[in-house]
């Protein structure tokens, strides 16, 4: 599965060159006769934290082999449980240098061509022009709104302005962010 998300950034978004980091979270072991596991709490038993080692060691040699779509990726393994958010930030602040980041979920394909080139330029041209501030901008100045994130639509997102709405109560006010096209001097 993570060599179908690999290659479906380097086929749909054009990112097959970028460098790689493979977050792998850590387990919480639970032993005992009754023992069950847990997968999305990352609590596992011994058999399932020994064939959990035992695929990271196939990654890491994919990491490794020539023509491999994983060749060369870093793969951070992390040695107890953050869970995503801060598995997240550990990959993020231990092994990137660069401003922007696409991050996927091991199992979350891109099925349809994105245009990453022109995300990252939206993301620049919209952080150009607002200043970095701890204040939460208006909807109503959107050229004071940095654009430090951008969700690729999945079948859950689609329907993210309505849950939020029926959940919260709040209403999720979409913009767009400045870009250019070919030919345009100036960001529209």
């Amino acid at each position: 599965m993570l060599e179908e998300v690999f290659a479906s950034i380097a086929r749909f978004a054009g990112a097959g060159a970028c460098a790689k980091v493979i977050v792998a979270d850590g387990v919480k072991m639970r032993e005992g006769e009754d023992a069950t596991c847990k997968f999305r709490s990352g609590i596992v038993t011994r058999d399932a934290e020994r064939k959990y080692r035992h695929y990271l060691r196939r990654v890491k040699r994919l990491t490794l082999t020539p023509g491999s779509v994983l060749h060369g990726a870093r793969l951070m393994v992390l040695e107890q449980r953050h869970g995503f958010a801060h598995a997240l930030r550990r990959g993020i602040c231990r092994a990137v240098r660069t401003p922007f980041v696409l991050v996927a979920q091991h199992d979350r394909s891109f099925v349809r061509a994105a245009d990453l080139a022109a995300v990252v330029d939206a993301m620049a041209a919209a952080n150009a022009l607002a200043p970095l501030s701890r204040k939460t901008p208006s909807a109503d100045e959107p050229s004071k709104i940095r654009l430090n994130y951008v969700g690729f639509p999945t079948s859950t997102t689609a329907t993210h302005a309505r849950h939020v709405l029926s959940k919260y109560a709040l209403t999720i006010v979409p913009f767009e962010a400045p870009t250019s096209g070919p030919g345009d001097d100036d960001a529209t």
